[in-house]
């Protein structure tokens, strides 16, 4: 169902327990965010829970919005110009969407003067390494994130990591490619001549377990980079090989010690 004049009309509208005037348009099946400039910036609350909502996009001015909830669909793309449309937004609740990369995340930064609250919960991007630090970094003004308080040894952490220079252009890189593929678009970059090679889940966790014992951002990049187009690193390639030579070695020994 699109939203339409007639669906915001006939919606449900109320003060809620945080005293914020709230339209309720929560489980409608609405695929994408049009037509909103209908309420005529009324509203300080609006629920857009329980939807098919695939991308942040498409708002007009809204000046007195001040939470906005988008539990359970499935956005994958925040587009820029947030900041513009949503000046007073304090809280952004995407609980169970589908952002996957930290670069899906960097159109928030201009809600950085507003935006105090925000959760990112049940979204793959919460697996990534030193997601939670890039996000504190990037909104410096944060207070709760996915309904933890931000610490100031948290913000201390996270301007070391992304504030010396290897971390400042992990960082620059991240934003840059925005909601883009690394390496997209990018005549003769590995990801535009090389078709993506879908890995295996032991060299996955090779891989994971890497980005753990990894202590320059330079490797974390790299190695977030194998995930993204699955081509090892030729380091962990011959470690790989290593491996499964030292297993044969073990096999061998074990079938002669049988005979």
């Amino acid at each position: 169902m699109r939203i339409t004049p007639e669906l915001i009309f006939r919606s449900p509208a109320f003060v809620n327990a945080l005293k914020l005037r709230e339209l309720d348009l929560r489980a409608n099946k609405i695929p994408a965010i049009e037509n909103l400039g209908v309420t005529e910036d009324r509203y300080e609350a609006l629920d857009l829970s329980d939807n098919h909502i695939t991308r942040l996009e498409n708002f007009p001015l809204l000046s007195r919005l001040q939470l906005l909830m988008l539990c359970n669909n499935r956005v994958a793309r925040i587009l820029p110009g947030l900041g513009v449309a949503l000046p007073s937004l304090e809280t952004l609740i995407l609980t169970n969407n589908a952002l996957a990369r930290l670069e899906d995340l960097t159109a928030l930064r201009e809600l950085d003067g507003s935006l105090r609250q925000l959760s990112l919960l049940g979204n793959p991007v919460q697996q990534r390494p030193h997601y939670r630090l890039f996000v504190i970094y990037m909104l410096p003004r944060l207070r709760v994130l996915d309904f933890n308080k931000v610490h100031y040894t948290e913000r201390r952490k996270a301007r070391e990591l992304f504030g010396s220079e290897e971390g400042k252009e992990l960082a620059n890189t991240i934003e840059a490619q925005g909601t883009f593929e690394i390496g997209e678009g990018i005549p003769g970059s590995s990801a535009a001549a090389t078709k993506k090679t879908d890995l295996t889940d032991e060299e996955v966790q090779l891989v994971k377990a890497a980005m753990e014992k990894a202590t320059t951002m330079e490797e974390v990049q790299k190695l977030e980079n194998a995930l993204v187009t699955g081509i090892l690193p030729p380091l962990l390639v011959q470690s790989e090989a290593k491996t499964a030579e030292t297993e044969s070695g073990k096999m061998d020994e074990t079938a002669e010690e049988d005979e």
